[in-house]
């Protein structure tokens, strides 16, 4: 168990002993790009303030992203989130946070905009630019609906406030609960 938990530190100890002049095994030495990825595994995307400026009018959350890591592209990072909003959505349902109703609406929106983020991609790929900006401009309201609220219900983010608004009975049933726990607890 040890060693798979010391295999990181390993990876960067070999990298500064090889940025400090050691070669690989072919007698090259180890290129900077290598050194940097091992010894920093989060990759910033945008250095300067216009690549910053650039990627914030990007039709898509993915080309805004500003890092990827050793680990995961901006592709996986979107697909990781997608699918962790499904699950969390569903979770959200399964155990009554959220209405089936609601939950049915964000799972839709969610996968309207794992398939939007398709059409953008190939849209992307398009070398003529005037072109390309048709393409997204024709897809463009959709995309901004999609955007709304997409992994979770505007309305999950609100903090309730005010007694009115509080539901007495949740409240009263986690109170009760922790009391028994703790009960319980010294009663052992």
């Amino acid at each position: 168990m040890l060693g798979a938990l010391d295999t990181p530190f390993r990876e960067q100890r070999g990298a500064q002993r090889a940025h400090h002049g050691e070669v690989r095994g072919d007698g090259q030495r180890v290129p900077e790009q290598v050194l940097e990825r091992r010894l920093h595994p989060h990759v910033g995307r945008h250095a300067a303030l216009e690549e910053h400026r650039q990627a914030l009018v990007q039709p898509s959350w993915k080309y805004v992203l500003n890092y990827e890591t050793k680990w995961m592209d901006r592709d996986t990072i979107v697909a990781a989130t997608y699918e962790a909003g499904l699950r969390l959505n569903r979770l959200k349902a399964r155990y009554g946070l959220v209405s089936e109703r609601q939950a049915a609406a964000v799972e839709a929106r969610i996968k309207k905009a794992v398939g939007l983020s398709r059409v953008i991609d190939e849209i992307m790929t398009e070398p003529d630019e005037a072109q390309r900006t048709i393409l997204l401009q024709a897809i463009k309201s959709e995309v901004d609906q999609a955007n709304l609220s997409t992994v979770c219900d505007k309305r999950e983010l609100e903090l309730p406030v005010g007694l009115l608004k509080m539901n007495f009975f949740r409240v009263g049933r986690m109170v009760v609960g922790e009391w028994l726990k703790q009960l319980a607890q010294s009663v052992r």
